[in-house]
């Protein structure tokens, strides 16, 4: 099937402008089918910080429409954008902080007990449950065109509410729902979340049960975007599961949280999905609990790179700053930091060489040179590798114990790793060498090495 048509750079820079919560203009339009149609306005309506109804639109984007136009506005913006754009039907994505709120769908001119049905099926873990609401008093007045349908999606983010993946997933099959009840989705599989274009690196973002909490959800958004050439999307374990869920994308991330609730969420199919990727030459990046993930310690563990946990019975070790040091492997892949760097720590694994059969040795690109140890004993930290590389089939894998996506002057590690794990380089940043260059795995400290001897 052919691209659908689409102005691309207009497109790409609207969304990814809007991605960092700047203003936007009435009426962008997001994506076009090769056939005159209707055209769908789809209003976000989202609390400050909150990325899941612009990720959704990206998503959107990606869609070979069968005909007609999807366009977009801000909720101040509505009343010009539809004298502007004059839709045939209106979709609001709203996210709202209430605790006292409920998850709502408004519609007129749809049925809105199948939607309600469908998104429900879409949540995860203890997600919140979506009702109808009849009363239909939040849907915008369409006065351009008269009886035109409209839907709102309300979800509220709160503890136990619903994950930022589902948010996107569930606003994504919304739009879908009405594009289809026009006419404008056949062939469209609303499962689709991006498309592979020259010159650009695709990365999907974990945020799904396990890493729904995590500063992660903002921070890495925000320092892939520091590379123009990176595009990101989220995704959460049903994304991962779906057969050939992840072909678009060159790497996968998984952000801090708590692994063994990542693990157990991506349950064996999933984790078998990420194993596939990476192994048949995508990248994996991660942080904290994502480390853990990609560890052979665990049960739940994927087991991508061979690396064991040192003392992990005292793994909630505290939370700061502490001072790792690159390797010259580490600097050429992250970036020519000298010396001692501060780097915001959060309970990340202890690493240390692994026994798994069948995977080579990872190469350490820092160490870790203070201690952590607020809730643990000390003298473990010290010298043992605070961030990791290796190969796991024809794939990379690159994990930090710390979080230097959010920590200032670090986060343009977050992007560089990526490239590195999806053999991509910037060309502005890298070299030919740097991309197919294979670090040297280094001798593990005696401080390591005495740990493993005595035990955990």
């Amino acid at each position: 099937m052919k691209p659908c048509i689409r102005a691309n750079a207009f497109v790409a820079a609207a969304v990814a402008f809007a991605l960092v919560g700047s203003a936007r203009a009435d009426v962008i339009p997001l994506v076009a089918g090769p056939a005159a149609g209707p055209t769908v306005l789809v209003v976000t309506d989202t609390f400050a910080g909150d990325l899941s109804a612009d990720v959704a639109l990206r998503q959107v984007a990606a869609w070979p429409l069968a005909r007609g136009r999807v366009v977009t506005a801000g909720k101040d913006e509505l009343p010009a954008a539809v004298a502007a754009a004059k839709p045939a039907a209106v979709v609001v994505l709203r996210t709202a902080r209430y605790t006292k709120e409920s998850a709502t769908v408004e519609a007129r001119g749809v049925d809105a007990g199948p939607l309600v049905d469908t998104l429900n099926g879409l949540t995860e873990g203890k997600g919140e449950k979506l009702s109808a609401d009849p009363a239909g008093g939040h849907l915008p007045a369409v006065d351009a065109v008269a009886g035109a349908p409209a839907v709102r999606v309300s979800l509220i983010v709160k503890d136990g509410g619903t994950n930022p993946a589902a948010r996107a997933r569930m606003f994504r099959h919304a739009v879908y729902a009405v594009l289809a009840g026009q006419k404008m989705a056949d062939g469209v599989d609303p499962w689709l979340l991006a498309r592979r274009q020259p010159g650009l690196v695709n990365v999907a973002v974990y945020v799904g049960v396990g890493s729904e909490s995590t500063p992660g959800v903002k921070a890495y958004p925000k320092a892939l975007t520091m590379d123009p050439g990176v595009r990101y999307t989220f995704v959460g374990a049903a994304e991962i599961r779906r057969p050939g869920g992840l072909s678009p994308f060159d790497a996968i991330v998984f952000p801090g949280g708590m692994s063994n609730a990542q693990g157990k969420v991506l349950g064996t199919d999933g984790a078998k999905a990420v194993q596939d990727f990476v192994r048949a030459g995508g990248g994996y990046v991660s942080s904290c609990a994502g480390s853990y993930l990609a560890s052979t310690h665990y049960d739940w563990s994927l087991g991508i790179i061979n690396s064991d946990v040192l003392d992990a019975a005292h793994w909630l070790r505290g939370s700061g700053d502490v001072d790792i040091e690159l390797t010259d492997a580490g600097r050429a892949i992250l970036g020519d930091f000298k010396g001692l760097v501060k780097c915001h720590y959060a309970n990340g694994p202890l690493l240390a060489a692994g026994k798994a059969a069948g995977l080579g040795a990872f190469t350490p690109l820092a160490y870790y040179r203070s201690d952590m140890a607020k809730s643990a004993k000390g003298g473990v930290m010290p010298n043992t590798p605070a961030i990791i590389a290796g190969d796991c089939g024809s794939g990379r894998v690159l994990c930090f114990s710390p979080h230097p996506e959010y920590t200032a002057g670090l986060e343009g590690f977050v992007a560089r790793a990526v490239r590195w794990t999806a053999r991509k380089p910037a060309a502005e940043t890298a070299t030919a060498e740097d991309a197919t260059a294979e670090p040297k795995p280094a001798t593990e400290p005696k401080a390591v090495e005495a740990v493993k001897a005595a035990g955990e």
